[in-house]
């Protein structure tokens, strides 16, 4: 039902500006002029999807009703070609000493950093042990000895490395994550993971591996680490979830004149970690963020409901012993096709060890690929993908 609705409004939406562009085959040049086609230029960091001036803007430049309403639907339609990166790239710095300035954002040199990845700061929260933003490509954590950015869509997350090496000296880094899944539509990307390490080879003494198999759902990740440094209890749980189930995506879609509270107790996001400070976005047309923070612990969740390329990524340091309940409550809320967990954390006699962590089974569901690798410094990653059983 709900992709039938979906290519039904998308016929008509069609067919009105066919109609449209007949009455006025002209549409001015001076339209087009002012405001090129965004597929074929760069877009503004930030940006909609339908980038682009509004229709208020063009009428106040003098523009006429029915050019203003050909114009706009061009510029929708075209930006619904455009299919949106969910899968994300991430990027976490641990430093040897803390910077009790670190996380001030007065000189605005956090949303530099975030602009030079191509995204933007929607809004932020903060504790008094970390700072949470989020952005219009997905999030970023602040605590005084700890930065993680974690971008979406065609953001180049590996071009805010230097000003962050910039901002907390080369020689201050413990340790040095950078994470990247396999992309959807990685033809739209400015670079491939193999680019981005080679740059971090040149500024690192790191190694790259790939956990998951070449053909299927898998994650790089470039590591670096200070000889000699001790690593903490230290946690990190992804939930990386492909093809939403149909009524999951329609719940997602923003309704008219509905807070996002309401969406986020009809789909039950709002029974994750429901005592924590809560930072959340739905966007236009479709996608939705929220970030949620307790004393150093922080949850952040992305989802994109696009039909054809549906998405959703969840992920927390909140420490548990038996993460099996809130990994199954995670995919009953999405019910996705396909997902992956990965789990990365300190590793010592002293812990308990990753598989412990993780459910035997996830129901529903066959486990189909289950990779461990344990680092040099103390860190380990564990990755398993999941497929829906068939019935």
């Amino acid at each position: 039902m709900f992709r039938w609705t979906y290519e039904r409004s998308r016929y008509r939406e069609i067919r009105r500006q066919y109609r449209a562009e007949q009455a006025f085959p002209s549409l001015s040049e001076k339209v087009r002029t002012r405001y090129p086609d965004p597929l074929k230029t760069s877009v503004p960091a930030g940006a909609s999807r339908s980038s682009g001036p509004s229709s208020f803007e063009l009428r106040a430049q003098g523009f006429r009703g029915a050019e203003t309403s050909v114009y706009c639907a061009q510029q929708s339609q075209r930006a619904m070609s455009i299919p949106f990166e969910g899968p994300e790239k991430k990027l976490e710095i641990i430093l040897k000493t803390p910077l009790r300035e670190l996380r001030s954002n007065a000189d605005g040199r956090w949303t530099e950093v975030v602009h030079s990845c191509g995204a933007k700061i929607v809004s932020s929260t903060s504790l008094s042990s970390l700072d949470a933003y989020l952005l219009s490509e997905s999030s970023l954590f602040l605590w005084d000895d700890r930065i993680l950015i974690i971008t979406c869509g065609t953001t180049s997350l590996i071009d805010a490395v230097q000003p962050i090496v910039n901002l907390v000296s080369r020689e201050n880094i413990a340790f040095f994550f950078y994470e990247r899944k396999n992309l959807m539509y990685p033809h739209l990307q400015r670079s491939d993971f193999e680019m981005d390490a080679r740059d971090l080879a040149a500024q690192f003494t790191g190694k790259s591996y790939r956990l998951g198999p070449a053909n299927d759902d898998h994650i790089h990740i470039f590591y670096h680490s200070t000889p000699g440094r001790e690593v903490e209890n230290d946690i990190t749980l992804e939930i990386l979830m492909h093809d939403l189930h149909p009524e999951v995506l329609e719940a997602f879609m923003p309704r008219q004149d509905e807070p996002v509270e309401a969406m986020e107790r009809r789909t039950g996001i709002a029974t994750l970690y429901p005592a924590m400070l809560k930072d959340s976005y739905q966007f236009e047309p479709y996608g939705y963020s929220l970030n949620k923070i307790a004393d150093d612990t922080y949850l952040t969740v992305h989802v994109t409901p696009e039909p054809g390329g549906s998405y959703a990524s969840f992920e927390t340091n909140v420490h548990e012993e038996d993460y099996s309940g809130t990994i199954n409550r995670v995919v009953e809320i999405f019910r996705p096709r396909r997902f992956s967990l990965v789990v990365t954390g300190s590793q010592d006699e002293h812990q308990t060890p990753q598989e412990e962590l993780l459910p035997r089974r996830v129901g529903g569901y066959h486990r189909t690929e289950n990779s461990f690798y344990e680092f040099d410094s103390g860190y380990a990653v564990s990755f398993r993908n999941y497929v829906k059983a068939e019935h």
